[in-house]
């Protein structure tokens, strides 16, 4: 007797497959690379970058640049905010009193010379804010910011 499982795809609304075991339902619930480039109707050769553009994922790179705005956005404009993550984030004009030609609600950078400290949350976020125009970081309102980054 055969069932039909509905099994939810990430590159997929929706999709049904027909098993005649339950034993498969495992192998089949874990999507793989395989099961990316058939969705795209591309040879398994084909490298996946352009099969992921094509199905509409956003790089790896650009969601966490986007996820690290929203933290930072959430941390300066937000009273909810956790203070673990909003100590973590200090504004240039409490650190120095000096006038620069940087916008006026840049973060500062702190002093990290190794590149594994580069990549932690402190230092790649203050990057992420600083880099976004000032249209972008004066918006008070999540979903306007949300709709306004660039990635």
């Amino acid at each position: 007797m055969e069932k039909t499982y509905p099994i939810p795809f990430p590159h997929f609304k929706t999709s049904e497959i027909v098993i005649s075991s339950a034993t498969c339902l495992s192998s089949l619930e874990q999507p793989n690379n395989s099961q990316n480039t058939k969705a795209a109707k591309t040879p398994r050769s084909a490298r996946m970058t352009p099969v992921l553009k094509q199905l509409g994922w956003p790089k790896i790179e650009d969601a966490v640049r986007h996820k690290d705005a929203m933290l930072v956005h959430h941390a300066i404009n937000s009273s909810l905010a956790p203070p673990l993550l909003t100590s973590l984030f200090k504004p240039r004009a409490e650190v120095s009193q000096r006038e620069t030609r940087t916008k006026h609600n840049a973060l500062e950078l702190p002093p990290f010379k190794l590149g594994l400290a580069r990549r932690s949350l402190e230092y790649r976020a203050a990057v992420v804010w600083n880099a976004l125009p000032t249209q972008v970081t004066d918006t008070v309102g999540r979903k306007a910011f949300k709709s306004k980054l660039p990635f």
